[in-house]
């Protein structure tokens, strides 16, 4: 069924040309056609990395627009905006909350503790008692015994509301993407364009990386997370849905000397996949460890104790990044994944999530090998409808390794 939900932005997306697709029941914008000219009415030209973007076929160009590329190249140099309220989002909150959290850190099954101060967001995962994956999730520390997750899907409730169950805890576990709304903006000059929007000091000193504070908009009542998937400074921000409209418009008014743009979310996925960020479910499942799915830096403590005690830190496969040899080439996924040599051999593995990468000019794969080929260097091959192309293991993330752009 389409338009059983659509966010606070829906006709304000639909005026510039989205096109939209469904996630957890929401209207999603894909890309949006206003973007295929530039602010002085001349043709966008749509770019991989250096030179103009080769035509797909007609299969990777489902669901997929050439404006593609210049949204991503445009949030890159400038700003942009991704409608973010799709994200399934939970308030836990009670006295305990915190104790409640603390606990399943100590017992291995949250991968890491939740911050200290109120303010802080961790990335952890949500381990099975075998160590592997059942979700990744952000805990944004909002008050005392507050908190606010960023979460997969009503999963991860159902994992919250058992684990209070058989610990015999008593808490308020609420939906917070309903009746509210999400904006992602992101870009160099997202700053510049929020500063002129909030009384409150944002610099890089006050209002740090993987931080969370309640702003006022223009007056209007947000929580900005200082986080991202796309590898550039900017903010999460969530406020009430009947601010919605006004927050859009004030925002896109405060950043139209700059350019700012509504991006969709094919920009947004090629952006994640240059910056190496996982996705759960694609990527990783619970059939993974943390070190299998390079994700070793999200492990502390109890969790990273236990794992060692199953032997789920010497993994035997591993998610790597490839690049194909022929950028103008584009997987979509779940194709098979060959020794460089095989051609009378089976599958080594698969991808798991590819697009090309428009900043840096390359075409990406991430999938799964075993360890013995995932060295940086090593050349596979990946069948794509019975064609063999070369992809090369290379090291990550591809865009801004030393992530100085999110931390700005």
């Amino acid at each position: 069924m389409r338009g059983l939900r659509t966010s606070a932005f829906y006709e304000r997306e639909r005026g510039r040309g989205a096109a939209f697709a469904v996630a957890n029941g929401w209207e999603r914008p894909l890309w949006y056609q206003s973007n295929a000219t530039e602010a002085d009415g001349r043709p966008a030209v749509p770019r991989l990395g250096d030179r103009r973007l080769p035509a797909r076929d007609t299969w990777t160009s489902q669901h997929w627009n050439p404006v593609v590329a210049v949204e991503a190249r445009r949030m890159r140099e400038s700003a942009g905006v991704v409608d973010m309220s799709a994200l399934p989002r939970y308030e836990l909150s009670g006295a305990g909350a915190t104790g409640f959290l603390s606990t399943l850190s100590d017992e291995g099954l949250l991968s890491r503790p939740v911050g200290a101060s109120v303010g802080s967001i961790v990335y952890a995962l949500l381990l099975s008692t075998q160590g592997g994956i059942l979700s990744d999730i952000t805990i944004a520390r909002t008050g005392e015994e507050t908190y606010h997750l960023g979460v997969n899907g009503p999963q991860d409730a159902a994992w919250l509301q058992a684990q209070m169950r058989t610990h015999g805890v008593e808490l308020h576990l609420r939906d917070a993407s309903s009746g509210s709304c999400g904006l992602g903006l992101w870009g160099p000059a997202a700053r510049q364009i929020l500063s002129r929007l909030v009384d409150e000091d944002i610099s890089h000193e006050a209002f740090r990386f993987y931080r969370a504070r309640n702003l006022q908009i223009s007056g209007v009542p947000v929580l900005a997370m200082r986080l991202n998937y796309v590898g550039e400074l900017g903010w999460e921000l969530y406020a009430p849905a009947e601010f919605g409209r006004f927050l859009w418009d004030e925002i896109f008014s405060a950043g139209e000397a700059e350019g700012i743009i509504p991006v969709g979310r094919r920009a947004f996925e090629s952006m994640r996949l240059e910056k190496g960020f996982r996705l759960w479910g694609a990527d990783m499942t619970r059939e993974h460890t943390p070190a299998e799915a390079g994700l070793e830096f999200a492990v502390r403590g109890a969790a990273a104790e236990r794992l060692t005690a199953l032997g789920a830190d010497a993994p035997r496969r591993r998610l790597v990044c490839l690049t194909l040899e022929d950028p103008s080439r584009v997987l979509m996924g779940h194709e098979p994944v060959f020794a460089e040599n095989g051609a009378s051999g089976g599958p080594l593995g698969y991808v798991t999530s590819a697009d090309q990468g428009y900043t840096i000019g390359a075409s990406i794969a991430y999938a799964w090998v075993p360890i013995e080929y995932a060295e940086a260097g090593t050349w596979l091959s990946v069948e794509y409808f019975g064609q063999r192309w070369a992809a090369r293991v290379t090291d990550e993330p591809l865009f801004d390794p030393s992530a100085s752009r999110m931390r700005a």
